[in-house]
Protein backbone atom coordinates (compact mmCIF):
# COMPACT_ATOMS: atom_id res chain seq x y z
CA UNK A 1 0.00 0.00 0.00
CA UNK A 2 1.18 3.41 -1.10
CA UNK A 3 2.34 5.90 1.23
CA UNK A 4 0.66 9.60 0.37
CA UNK A 5 2.63 12.37 1.50
CA UNK A 6 1.59 14.23 5.00
CA UNK A 7 -1.88 15.46 3.53
CA UNK A 8 -4.03 13.77 5.11
CA UNK A 9 -7.49 12.91 3.18
CA UNK A 10 -9.33 14.27 6.43
CA UNK A 11 -7.04 17.03 6.55
CA UNK A 12 -8.94 18.63 2.76
CA UNK A 13 -12.61 17.39 4.19
CA UNK A 14 -13.30 21.55 4.59
CA UNK A 15 -10.31 23.44 4.13
CA UNK A 16 -8.81 25.43 1.83
CA UNK A 17 -5.29 26.58 3.56
CA UNK A 18 -3.48 24.86 6.47
CA UNK A 19 -2.42 27.08 9.23
CA UNK A 20 -1.73 27.08 12.99
CA UNK A 21 -4.15 26.32 15.26
CA UNK A 22 -5.30 29.26 16.99
CA UNK A 23 -7.37 28.90 20.42
CA UNK A 24 -8.22 32.92 19.91
CA UNK A 25 -11.03 33.81 17.75
CA UNK A 26 -10.49 36.49 15.76
CA UNK A 27 -12.50 39.84 16.27
CA UNK A 28 -14.14 39.75 13.35
CA UNK A 29 -15.85 35.95 14.15
CA UNK A 30 -16.05 37.16 18.02
CA UNK A 31 -18.17 40.18 17.15
CA UNK A 32 -20.66 37.03 14.81
CA UNK A 33 -21.23 35.77 17.94
CA UNK A 34 -21.96 38.80 19.87
CA UNK A 35 -23.84 40.56 17.30
CA UNK A 36 -26.06 37.07 17.17
CA UNK A 37 -26.72 36.10 20.67
CA UNK A 38 -30.46 34.97 20.31
CA UNK A 39 -31.52 31.58 18.95
CA UNK A 40 -32.06 32.40 15.75
CA UNK A 41 -31.36 31.24 11.75
CA UNK A 42 -28.29 34.27 12.27
CA UNK A 43 -27.02 32.27 15.13
CA UNK A 44 -26.38 29.31 13.21
CA UNK A 45 -25.10 31.27 10.31
CA UNK A 46 -22.44 33.00 12.88
CA UNK A 47 -21.84 29.54 14.10
CA UNK A 48 -21.36 27.78 10.52
CA UNK A 49 -18.60 30.36 9.66
CA UNK A 50 -16.81 30.13 12.51
CA UNK A 51 -16.26 26.66 12.15
CA UNK A 52 -15.51 26.65 8.60
CA UNK A 53 -12.48 28.87 9.77
CA UNK A 54 -11.36 26.38 12.28
CA UNK A 55 -12.15 24.07 10.00
CA UNK A 56 -9.56 25.65 7.45
CA UNK A 57 -7.38 25.55 10.51
CA UNK A 58 -7.22 22.05 11.36
CA UNK A 59 -8.61 23.56 14.73
CA UNK A 60 -11.19 20.65 15.86
CA UNK A 61 -10.17 20.75 19.19
CA UNK A 62 -11.60 24.04 19.54
CA UNK A 63 -14.71 23.84 16.64
CA UNK A 64 -16.25 20.71 19.48
CA UNK A 65 -18.12 23.46 21.38
CA UNK A 66 -19.58 25.62 18.70
CA UNK A 67 -20.38 21.94 16.74
CA UNK A 68 -22.00 21.06 19.62
CA UNK A 69 -24.10 24.38 20.21
CA UNK A 70 -25.05 24.71 16.37
CA UNK A 71 -26.24 20.99 17.08
CA UNK A 72 -28.65 22.14 20.28
CA UNK A 73 -29.78 25.05 18.41
CA UNK A 74 -30.72 23.37 15.14
CA UNK A 75 -32.76 20.80 17.44
CA UNK A 76 -34.68 23.71 19.27
CA UNK A 77 -35.53 25.57 15.80
CA UNK A 78 -35.97 22.28 14.12
CA UNK A 79 -34.00 23.20 11.09
CA UNK A 80 -32.95 19.71 9.25
CA UNK A 81 -30.35 21.90 7.38
CA UNK A 82 -28.37 22.53 10.45
CA UNK A 83 -28.82 19.20 11.97
CA UNK A 84 -27.33 17.28 9.20
CA UNK A 85 -24.46 20.27 8.75
CA UNK A 86 -23.46 19.53 12.80
CA UNK A 87 -23.66 15.74 12.61
CA UNK A 88 -21.21 16.35 9.53
CA UNK A 89 -18.99 18.33 11.55
CA UNK A 90 -19.17 16.16 14.26
CA UNK A 91 -18.32 13.27 12.19
CA UNK A 92 -15.06 14.54 10.45
CA UNK A 93 -13.78 15.70 14.00
CA UNK A 94 -14.00 11.98 15.26
CA UNK A 95 -12.90 10.84 12.06
CA UNK A 96 -9.96 13.09 12.78
CA UNK A 97 -8.99 11.85 16.17
CA UNK A 98 -9.23 8.00 14.68
CA UNK A 99 -12.66 7.32 16.34
CA UNK A 100 -13.77 6.27 12.96
CA UNK A 101 -16.59 4.29 13.64
CA UNK A 102 -18.38 7.28 15.96
CA UNK A 103 -17.57 9.47 12.80
CA UNK A 104 -18.85 7.02 10.56
CA UNK A 105 -22.39 6.91 12.39
CA UNK A 106 -22.72 10.95 12.57
CA UNK A 107 -21.80 11.17 9.09
CA UNK A 108 -23.90 8.45 7.80
CA UNK A 109 -26.75 10.30 9.73
CA UNK A 110 -25.88 13.42 7.97
CA UNK A 111 -26.02 11.72 4.68
CA UNK A 112 -29.54 10.46 5.44
CA UNK A 113 -30.09 13.33 6.41
CA UNK A 114 -29.22 15.44 3.80
CA UNK A 115 -31.29 13.35 1.51
CA UNK A 116 -34.43 14.73 2.94
CA UNK A 117 -33.61 18.09 2.51
CA UNK A 118 -35.78 19.98 -0.66
CA UNK A 119 -33.82 20.84 -3.89
CA UNK A 120 -31.01 23.35 -3.47
CA UNK A 121 -27.04 24.36 -3.83
CA UNK A 122 -27.15 24.10 0.39
CA UNK A 123 -28.45 20.35 0.12
CA UNK A 124 -25.89 19.58 -2.95
CA UNK A 125 -22.73 21.38 -1.57
CA UNK A 126 -23.49 19.76 2.19
CA UNK A 127 -23.57 16.54 0.19
CA UNK A 128 -20.49 16.46 -1.82
CA UNK A 129 -18.69 17.50 1.64
CA UNK A 130 -20.26 14.74 2.91
CA UNK A 131 -19.07 12.08 0.20
CA UNK A 132 -15.38 14.09 0.85
CA UNK A 133 -15.67 13.14 4.47
CA UNK A 134 -17.12 9.34 4.12
CA UNK A 135 -14.20 8.79 1.80
CA UNK A 136 -11.91 9.85 4.03
CA UNK A 137 -13.54 7.62 6.54
CA UNK A 138 -13.48 4.67 4.34
CA UNK A 139 -10.04 5.05 3.07
CA UNK A 140 -8.75 5.22 6.53
CA UNK A 141 -10.59 1.49 7.55
CA UNK A 142 -9.25 0.37 4.14
CA UNK A 143 -12.44 0.21 2.55
CA UNK A 144 -11.21 1.43 -0.82
CA UNK A 145 -13.87 0.72 -2.99
CA UNK A 146 -16.38 2.02 -0.88
CA UNK A 147 -14.00 5.22 -0.75
CA UNK A 148 -13.69 5.29 -4.23
CA UNK A 149 -17.73 5.14 -4.60
CA UNK A 150 -18.38 7.96 -2.12
CA UNK A 151 -15.66 10.05 -4.48
CA UNK A 152 -17.29 9.11 -7.66
CA UNK A 153 -20.89 10.48 -6.49
CA UNK A 154 -19.36 13.58 -4.95
CA UNK A 155 -17.63 14.11 -8.31
CA UNK A 156 -21.04 13.60 -10.50
CA UNK A 157 -22.57 15.69 -7.95
CA UNK A 158 -20.06 18.67 -8.25
CA UNK A 159 -20.92 18.72 -11.69
CA UNK A 160 -24.07 19.65 -11.75
CA UNK A 161 -23.84 21.83 -8.43
CA UNK A 162 -20.66 22.25 -6.96
CA UNK A 163 -17.68 24.61 -7.03
CA UNK A 164 -14.04 24.39 -8.38
CA UNK A 165 -12.59 23.92 -4.99
CA UNK A 166 -14.72 20.92 -4.42
CA UNK A 167 -13.27 19.79 -7.51
CA UNK A 168 -9.94 19.99 -6.08
CA UNK A 169 -10.51 18.16 -3.23
CA UNK A 170 -12.72 15.70 -4.97
CA UNK A 171 -10.25 14.90 -7.35
CA UNK A 172 -6.74 14.88 -5.04
CA UNK A 173 -8.35 12.52 -2.70
CA UNK A 174 -9.19 10.33 -5.75
CA UNK A 175 -5.92 10.40 -6.75
CA UNK A 176 -4.87 9.09 -3.30
CA UNK A 177 -7.30 6.46 -3.71
CA UNK A 178 -5.93 5.21 -7.10
CA UNK A 179 -2.68 5.43 -5.78
CA UNK A 180 -3.63 2.81 -2.81
CA UNK A 181 -5.01 0.51 -5.19
CA UNK A 182 -2.14 0.26 -7.76
CA UNK A 183 -3.45 2.45 -10.61
CA UNK A 184 -0.40 4.66 -10.34
CA UNK A 185 -0.80 6.15 -13.62
CA UNK A 186 -4.41 7.31 -13.46
CA UNK A 187 -3.04 8.74 -10.17
CA UNK A 188 -0.18 10.68 -11.50
CA UNK A 189 -2.61 11.50 -14.42
CA UNK A 190 -4.91 13.73 -11.57
CA UNK A 191 -1.90 14.87 -9.49
CA UNK A 192 -0.47 16.37 -12.69
CA UNK A 193 -4.34 17.56 -13.68
CA UNK A 194 -4.15 19.69 -10.50
CA UNK A 195 -0.72 21.37 -11.00
CA UNK A 196 -2.08 23.55 -13.58
CA UNK A 197 -4.80 24.88 -11.10
CA UNK A 198 -4.23 27.86 -10.10
CA UNK A 199 -6.23 27.40 -6.82
CA UNK A 200 -4.71 24.96 -5.80
CA UNK A 201 -4.80 25.15 -1.99
CA UNK A 202 -1.58 25.94 -0.09
CA UNK A 203 0.97 22.98 -0.08
CA UNK A 204 -0.87 21.84 -3.02
CA UNK A 205 2.20 22.04 -5.30
CA UNK A 206 4.65 20.37 -2.59
CA UNK A 207 2.10 17.78 -1.99
CA UNK A 208 0.83 16.67 -5.79
CA UNK A 209 5.05 16.56 -6.60
CA UNK A 210 5.58 14.35 -4.18
CA UNK A 211 2.66 12.52 -4.60
CA UNK A 212 3.47 11.76 -8.28
CA UNK A 213 7.43 11.22 -7.15
CA UNK A 214 6.12 8.16 -5.34
CA UNK A 215 4.13 6.90 -7.58
CA UNK A 216 7.06 6.69 -9.80
CA UNK A 217 9.43 5.22 -7.31
CA UNK A 218 6.71 1.99 -7.18
CA UNK A 219 6.49 2.25 -11.01
CA UNK A 220 10.26 1.48 -10.37
CA UNK A 221 11.06 4.94 -12.71
CA UNK A 222 13.70 6.69 -10.29
CA UNK A 223 14.57 9.16 -12.65
CA UNK A 224 10.89 10.56 -13.67
CA UNK A 225 10.85 10.19 -9.41
CA UNK A 226 13.72 12.57 -8.90
CA UNK A 227 12.50 15.41 -11.15
CA UNK A 228 9.42 16.20 -9.31
CA UNK A 229 11.18 15.57 -6.40
CA UNK A 230 13.62 18.37 -7.26
CA UNK A 231 10.80 20.23 -8.32
CA UNK A 232 9.03 20.00 -4.69
CA UNK A 233 12.30 21.57 -2.53
CA UNK A 234 11.58 24.70 -4.18
CA UNK A 235 7.77 24.77 -2.88
CA UNK A 236 9.01 23.67 0.91
CA UNK A 237 7.91 25.85 3.56
CA UNK A 238 8.98 24.07 6.84
CA UNK A 239 11.64 22.14 8.04
CA UNK A 240 10.01 18.77 8.20
CA UNK A 241 8.57 19.15 4.49
CA UNK A 242 12.46 19.78 4.23
CA UNK A 243 13.16 16.60 5.88
CA UNK A 244 10.95 14.33 3.96
CA UNK A 245 11.59 15.07 1.17
CA UNK A 246 15.82 14.52 1.12
CA UNK A 247 15.49 11.55 2.35
CA UNK A 248 13.15 10.59 0.05
CA UNK A 249 15.54 12.10 -2.70
CA UNK A 250 18.12 9.52 -1.06
CA UNK A 251 15.89 6.76 -1.88
CA UNK A 252 15.77 7.15 -5.58
CA UNK A 253 19.18 7.35 -5.59
CA UNK A 254 19.39 3.91 -3.65
CA UNK A 255 17.13 3.07 -6.48
CA UNK A 256 19.64 4.14 -9.07
CA UNK A 257 22.60 2.53 -7.56
CA UNK A 258 24.13 5.92 -6.94
CA UNK A 259 25.28 5.06 -3.46
CA UNK A 260 27.39 8.04 -3.10
CA UNK A 261 24.64 10.51 -3.34
CA UNK A 262 22.34 8.51 -1.47
CA UNK A 263 24.65 8.80 1.43
CA UNK A 264 25.05 12.39 0.86
CA UNK A 265 21.43 13.09 1.31
CA UNK A 266 20.68 10.46 4.38
CA UNK A 267 23.87 11.97 5.97
CA UNK A 268 22.34 15.43 5.16
CA UNK A 269 18.86 14.68 7.06
CA UNK A 270 20.94 13.36 10.24
CA UNK A 271 22.88 16.58 10.34
CA UNK A 272 19.67 18.24 10.28
CA UNK A 273 18.19 16.57 13.00
CA UNK A 274 21.01 17.15 15.23
CA UNK A 275 21.77 20.61 14.40
CA UNK A 276 18.14 21.66 15.23
CA UNK A 277 17.64 19.45 17.97
CA UNK A 278 14.47 17.65 16.05
CA UNK A 279 13.86 15.03 17.85
CA UNK A 280 12.01 12.96 15.19
CA UNK A 281 12.78 9.27 16.13
CA UNK A 282 10.73 7.67 12.96
CA UNK A 283 13.04 9.67 10.51
CA UNK A 284 16.12 9.29 12.26
CA UNK A 285 14.94 5.44 12.13
CA UNK A 286 14.18 5.22 8.59
CA UNK A 287 17.26 7.16 7.20
CA UNK A 288 19.67 4.84 9.60
CA UNK A 289 17.90 1.58 8.24
CA UNK A 290 19.15 2.65 5.06
CA UNK A 291 22.41 4.08 5.84
CA UNK A 292 23.57 0.25 7.59
CA UNK A 293 21.69 -1.25 4.57
CA UNK A 294 24.31 0.92 1.94
CA UNK A 295 27.14 -0.16 4.29
CA UNK A 296 26.63 -3.63 4.44
CA UNK A 297 25.95 -3.99 0.75
CA UNK A 298 29.20 -2.09 0.32
CA UNK A 299 31.05 -4.46 2.84
CA UNK A 300 31.79 -1.85 5.64
CA UNK A 301 30.27 -4.20 7.98
CA UNK A 302 31.73 -1.96 10.92
CA UNK A 303 29.51 0.94 9.53
CA UNK A 304 26.71 -1.07 9.14
CA UNK A 305 26.60 -2.34 12.74
CA UNK A 306 26.79 1.08 13.83
CA UNK A 307 24.05 2.95 11.89
CA UNK A 308 21.85 -0.66 12.08
CA UNK A 309 22.28 0.22 15.91
CA UNK A 310 21.11 3.36 15.38
CA UNK A 311 18.54 2.51 13.60
CA UNK A 312 17.10 0.23 16.34
CA UNK A 313 17.49 2.59 19.31
CA UNK A 314 15.38 5.00 16.96
CA UNK A 315 12.72 2.41 16.13
CA UNK A 316 12.17 1.73 19.91
CA UNK A 317 11.84 5.26 20.45
CA UNK A 318 8.82 5.51 18.24
CA UNK A 319 7.85 1.79 18.94
CA UNK A 320 8.46 0.86 15.03
CA UNK A 321 8.81 -2.89 15.35
CA UNK A 322 9.08 -3.31 11.50
CA UNK A 323 12.23 -1.41 11.00
CA UNK A 324 14.09 -2.60 14.43
CA UNK A 325 13.20 -5.91 13.01
CA UNK A 326 14.73 -5.26 9.37
CA UNK A 327 17.22 -3.09 11.29
CA UNK A 328 18.12 -6.19 13.40
CA UNK A 329 18.49 -8.63 9.92
CA UNK A 330 21.01 -6.55 8.77
CA UNK A 331 23.06 -6.09 11.95
CA UNK A 332 22.83 -10.09 12.26
CA UNK A 333 23.75 -10.08 8.89
CA UNK A 334 26.85 -8.08 9.23
CA UNK A 335 27.95 -9.70 12.45
CA UNK A 336 27.56 -13.21 10.69
CA UNK A 337 29.96 -11.76 7.99
CA UNK A 338 33.11 -10.25 9.99
CA UNK A 339 32.63 -13.52 12.23
CA UNK A 340 31.32 -11.99 15.40
CA UNK A 341 29.45 -15.55 15.43
CA UNK A 342 28.40 -15.18 19.68
CA UNK A 343 27.13 -11.27 18.92
CA UNK A 344 25.15 -12.33 15.62
CA UNK A 345 23.51 -15.14 17.45
CA UNK A 346 22.28 -13.18 20.42
CA UNK A 347 20.81 -10.54 18.21
CA UNK A 348 19.37 -13.29 16.07
CA UNK A 349 17.67 -14.48 19.80
CA UNK A 350 16.09 -10.78 19.72
CA UNK A 351 15.32 -10.81 16.51
CA UNK A 352 12.83 -13.79 16.64
CA UNK A 353 11.37 -12.06 20.26
CA UNK A 354 10.92 -8.80 17.79
CA UNK A 355 9.07 -11.16 14.85
CA UNK A 356 6.88 -12.81 17.46
CA UNK A 357 5.81 -9.45 18.62
CA UNK A 358 5.30 -7.69 15.03
CA UNK A 359 3.51 -11.02 14.60
CA UNK A 360 1.08 -10.64 16.77
CA UNK A 361 1.29 -7.13 16.28
CA UNK A 362 0.18 -7.78 12.58
CA UNK A 363 -2.25 -10.08 13.83
CA UNK A 364 -4.19 -7.76 16.69
CA UNK A 365 -3.97 -4.68 13.78
CA UNK A 366 -5.30 -7.06 11.30
CA UNK A 367 -8.44 -8.37 13.39
CA UNK A 368 -8.98 -4.52 15.02
CA UNK A 369 -8.96 -3.75 11.31
CA UNK A 370 -11.71 -6.60 10.28
CA UNK A 371 -14.11 -5.65 12.99
CA UNK A 372 -14.16 -1.79 12.44
CA UNK A 373 -14.73 -2.65 8.93
CA UNK A 374 -17.39 -4.90 10.16
CA UNK A 375 -19.09 -2.82 12.51
CA UNK A 376 -19.26 0.36 9.65
CA UNK A 377 -20.68 -2.60 7.44
CA UNK A 378 -23.38 -3.25 10.25
CA UNK A 379 -23.93 0.40 10.74
CA UNK A 380 -24.55 0.77 7.21
CA UNK A 381 -27.24 -2.18 7.12
CA UNK A 382 -28.71 -0.71 10.19
CA UNK A 383 -29.37 2.66 8.60
CA UNK A 384 -30.78 0.31 5.76
CA UNK A 385 -32.64 -1.49 7.71
CA UNK A 386 -34.44 1.32 9.24
CA UNK A 387 -34.96 2.63 5.92
CA UNK A 388 -36.55 -0.52 4.81
CA UNK A 389 -38.46 -0.90 8.44
CA UNK A 390 -40.11 2.62 7.85
CA UNK A 391 -40.95 1.88 4.10
CA UNK A 392 -42.50 -1.30 5.20
CA UNK A 393 -44.32 0.69 8.19
CA UNK A 394 -45.74 3.31 6.04
CA UNK A 395 -46.64 0.12 3.46
CA UNK A 396 -48.58 -1.10 6.56
CA UNK A 397 -50.73 2.21 7.14
CA UNK A 398 -51.43 2.31 3.29
CA UNK A 399 -52.46 -1.32 3.61
CA UNK A 400 -54.99 -0.67 6.30
CA UNK A 401 -55.91 2.60 4.60
CA UNK A 402 -56.51 0.47 1.49
CA UNK A 403 -58.23 -1.97 3.63
CA UNK A 404 -60.60 0.76 5.24
CA UNK A 405 -61.64 1.93 1.11
CA UNK A 406 -61.85 -1.70 -0.06
CA UNK A 407 -65.03 -2.09 1.51
CA UNK A 408 -66.69 0.91 -0.49
CA UNK A 409 -64.75 -0.12 -3.79
CA UNK A 410 -64.73 -3.85 -4.12
CA UNK A 411 -62.44 -5.64 -5.86
CA UNK A 412 -60.21 -3.06 -7.14
CA UNK A 413 -58.92 -2.79 -3.73
CA UNK A 414 -58.42 -6.03 -2.72
CA UNK A 415 -56.36 -6.94 -6.22
CA UNK A 416 -54.12 -4.01 -5.14
CA UNK A 417 -53.68 -5.13 -1.50
CA UNK A 418 -52.55 -8.63 -2.67
CA UNK A 419 -50.16 -6.92 -4.88
CA UNK A 420 -48.73 -4.78 -1.76
CA UNK A 421 -48.24 -7.56 0.12
CA UNK A 422 -46.16 -9.41 -2.25
CA UNK A 423 -44.34 -6.35 -2.87
CA UNK A 424 -43.65 -6.51 0.97
CA UNK A 425 -42.49 -10.45 0.57
CA UNK A 426 -40.32 -9.77 -2.17
CA UNK A 427 -38.49 -7.23 0.13
CA UNK A 428 -38.24 -9.17 2.97
CA UNK A 429 -36.84 -11.82 0.84
CA UNK A 430 -34.50 -9.52 -0.86
CA UNK A 431 -33.21 -7.91 2.34
CA UNK A 432 -32.45 -11.75 3.71
CA UNK A 433 -30.66 -12.72 0.43
CA UNK A 434 -28.51 -9.96 0.87
CA UNK A 435 -27.96 -10.71 4.26
CA UNK A 436 -26.83 -14.18 3.51
CA UNK A 437 -24.63 -12.81 0.44
CA UNK A 438 -23.25 -10.16 3.40
CA UNK A 439 -22.13 -12.83 5.43
CA UNK A 440 -20.60 -15.24 2.94
CA UNK A 441 -18.74 -12.36 1.73
CA UNK A 442 -17.75 -11.33 5.30
CA UNK A 443 -16.21 -15.27 6.36
CA UNK A 444 -14.35 -15.20 2.54
CA UNK A 445 -12.83 -12.24 3.63
CA UNK A 446 -12.28 -13.56 6.71
CA UNK A 447 -10.55 -16.74 5.78
CA UNK A 448 -7.96 -15.24 3.29
CA UNK A 449 -6.63 -12.76 5.76
CA UNK A 450 -6.32 -16.37 7.80
CA UNK A 451 -4.59 -17.73 4.90
CA UNK A 452 -2.29 -15.17 4.02
CA UNK A 453 -1.21 -15.22 7.84
CA UNK A 454 -0.61 -18.77 7.51
CA UNK A 455 1.63 -18.48 4.52
CA UNK A 456 3.71 -14.91 6.33
CA UNK A 457 3.80 -17.39 9.48
CA UNK A 458 5.37 -20.51 7.55
CA UNK A 459 7.66 -17.94 5.81
CA UNK A 460 8.83 -16.64 8.92
CA UNK A 461 9.12 -19.73 10.44
CA UNK A 462 11.16 -21.22 7.66
CA UNK A 463 13.87 -18.26 7.19
CA UNK A 464 14.23 -17.98 10.56
CA UNK A 465 15.54 -21.86 10.19
CA UNK A 466 17.40 -21.43 7.11
CA UNK A 467 19.43 -18.36 9.23
CA UNK A 468 20.01 -20.78 12.17
CA UNK A 469 21.47 -23.56 9.80
CA UNK A 470 23.54 -21.10 8.30
CA UNK A 471 24.96 -20.09 11.68
CA UNK A 472 25.01 -23.24 12.70
CA UNK A 473 27.47 -24.01 9.60
CA UNK A 474 29.81 -21.37 11.37
CA UNK A 475 29.61 -22.25 14.90
CA UNK A 476 32.69 -23.41 16.10
CA UNK A 477 31.54 -24.65 19.64
CA UNK A 478 29.62 -27.92 20.09
CA UNK A 479 27.26 -26.21 22.27
CA UNK A 480 26.35 -23.53 19.95
CA UNK A 481 25.29 -26.50 17.83
CA UNK A 482 23.12 -28.47 19.64
CA UNK A 483 21.66 -24.81 21.02
CA UNK A 484 20.68 -24.33 17.20
CA UNK A 485 19.73 -27.89 16.68
CA UNK A 486 17.61 -27.51 19.94
CA UNK A 487 15.71 -24.75 18.53
CA UNK A 488 15.29 -26.05 15.00
CA UNK A 489 13.66 -28.47 16.13
CA UNK A 490 11.33 -26.73 18.67
CA UNK A 491 10.32 -24.47 15.25
CA UNK A 492 9.78 -27.16 12.74
CA UNK A 493 7.62 -29.48 15.26
CA UNK A 494 5.56 -26.02 15.57
CA UNK A 495 5.20 -25.64 11.92
CA UNK A 496 4.42 -29.41 11.20
CA UNK A 497 0.70 -29.77 10.33
CA UNK A 498 -0.41 -27.39 12.53
CA UNK A 499 -0.86 -24.49 9.91
CA UNK A 500 -2.64 -26.99 7.06
CA UNK A 501 -4.59 -28.44 10.30
CA UNK A 502 -5.66 -24.55 10.91
CA UNK A 503 -6.46 -24.07 7.61
CA UNK A 504 -8.31 -26.88 7.09
CA UNK A 505 -10.79 -25.72 10.45
CA UNK A 506 -11.31 -22.39 9.22
CA UNK A 507 -11.66 -23.61 5.57
CA UNK A 508 -14.63 -26.03 6.40
CA UNK A 509 -16.12 -23.10 8.71
CA UNK A 510 -16.89 -21.15 5.69
CA UNK A 511 -17.16 -24.10 2.27
CA UNK A 512 -18.10 -27.04 5.00
CA UNK A 513 -20.25 -28.50 1.97
CA UNK A 514 -17.41 -28.29 -0.34
CA UNK A 515 -15.88 -31.40 0.50
CA UNK A 516 -19.10 -33.75 0.83
CA UNK A 517 -19.56 -32.22 -3.35
CA UNK A 518 -16.13 -33.28 -4.26
CA UNK A 519 -16.07 -36.30 -2.39
CA UNK A 520 -19.65 -37.17 -4.26
CA UNK A 521 -18.64 -36.49 -7.64
CA UNK A 522 -14.61 -37.93 -6.88
CA UNK A 523 -14.82 -40.46 -4.51
CA UNK A 524 -11.26 -41.51 -5.56
CA UNK A 525 -9.48 -38.47 -4.23
CA UNK A 526 -6.87 -39.16 -2.06
CA UNK A 527 -6.44 -36.80 1.31
CA UNK A 528 -3.73 -34.86 -0.24
CA UNK A 529 -5.47 -34.12 -3.42
CA UNK A 530 -8.67 -33.19 -1.65
CA UNK A 531 -6.27 -30.59 0.30
CA UNK A 532 -5.22 -29.43 -2.98
CA UNK A 533 -8.79 -28.67 -4.08
CA UNK A 534 -9.48 -26.57 -1.16
CA UNK A 535 -6.88 -24.47 -2.03
CA UNK A 536 -7.77 -24.03 -5.84
CA UNK A 537 -11.43 -23.68 -3.86
CA UNK A 538 -9.90 -19.90 -3.34
CA UNK A 539 -7.89 -19.74 -6.37
CA UNK A 540 -4.67 -19.47 -4.73
CA UNK A 541 -2.00 -19.46 -7.14
CA UNK A 542 0.79 -22.52 -7.25
CA UNK A 543 3.17 -19.79 -5.50
CA UNK A 544 1.00 -18.99 -2.56
CA UNK A 545 0.22 -23.48 -2.15
CA UNK A 546 4.02 -23.65 -1.99
CA UNK A 547 4.49 -21.27 0.62
CA UNK A 548 1.88 -22.57 2.80
CA UNK A 549 2.63 -26.17 2.39
CA UNK A 550 6.43 -26.31 1.99
CA UNK A 551 6.58 -28.24 -0.84
CA UNK A 552 8.39 -27.16 -3.90
CA UNK A 553 6.21 -25.16 -7.23
CA UNK A 554 7.49 -28.32 -9.14
CA UNK A 555 5.55 -30.61 -7.01
CA UNK A 556 2.60 -28.77 -6.82
CA UNK A 557 2.45 -28.48 -10.83
CA UNK A 558 3.04 -32.51 -10.71
CA UNK A 559 0.17 -32.77 -7.78
CA UNK A 560 -2.15 -30.50 -10.18
CA UNK A 561 -1.51 -32.24 -13.47
CA UNK A 562 -2.35 -35.63 -11.68
CA UNK A 563 -5.60 -34.10 -10.24
CA UNK A 564 -6.55 -33.06 -13.55
CA UNK A 565 -6.63 -36.89 -14.99
CA UNK A 566 -8.02 -38.18 -11.64
CA UNK A 567 -10.98 -35.39 -12.92
CA UNK A 568 -10.62 -36.60 -16.33
CA UNK A 569 -10.11 -33.40 -17.17
CA UNK A 570 -8.38 -33.74 -20.39
CA UNK A 571 -9.35 -29.87 -22.38
CA UNK A 572 -6.07 -28.28 -22.03
CA UNK A 573 -8.69 -25.27 -22.36
CA UNK A 574 -10.26 -26.05 -19.12
CA UNK A 575 -8.91 -23.73 -16.06
CA UNK A 576 -8.57 -26.25 -13.24
CA UNK A 577 -8.89 -23.54 -10.66
CA UNK A 578 -12.68 -22.20 -12.18
CA UNK A 579 -13.52 -25.93 -12.86
CA UNK A 580 -12.82 -26.78 -9.26
CA UNK A 581 -14.60 -23.22 -8.13
CA UNK A 582 -17.81 -24.53 -9.94
CA UNK A 583 -18.22 -27.69 -7.61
Amino acid sequence: MKRTFAILLLALISCTAIGENNSVLPDSLANLLIENRKQDPNRMQALNTIIDVLFDEMDYDHAYPYINELGTLAEKLNDEYYKALSNYYLGSCLCVKDDYKNGFIKLNEAQHAAELLPDGDMKYLLKIRINLALSACYVQCNMLSDAFNQLQQGLALNELHGTEKLQIKLENNLAAVYSKIDKLDASNAIYKKLLNNNKLFNKGELYCNYNIANNFISLSEPDSALKYLIIAQHNIESEQDNLLVMKKIGDVYRLQDNLDSSKYYYNKVLQLLDKDGNNNPSITSSTTLELAKIYNSSHNYDAAIVYSDKSIAASKACYDLENESNALKIKIDALEKSGNINAAYSALKESITIQDSLYSIRNVDKLNELMLQQEIIGIDKEYKHKQSMAALQQSKERMLYLAVIAILIGTVLVVMLLWNRKRILLINKQIKEDALANELDSRNRELASNVITLMKKNETYTEVINKLLTIKENAVKDETKNDIDRVTKEIEKTMEGKLLEDFEVRFKQVHGDFYERLTQKYPDLSNNEIRLCSFLKLNLTTKEISSLTGQSASSILKARYRLRKKMNINDDSINLSNYIMSI
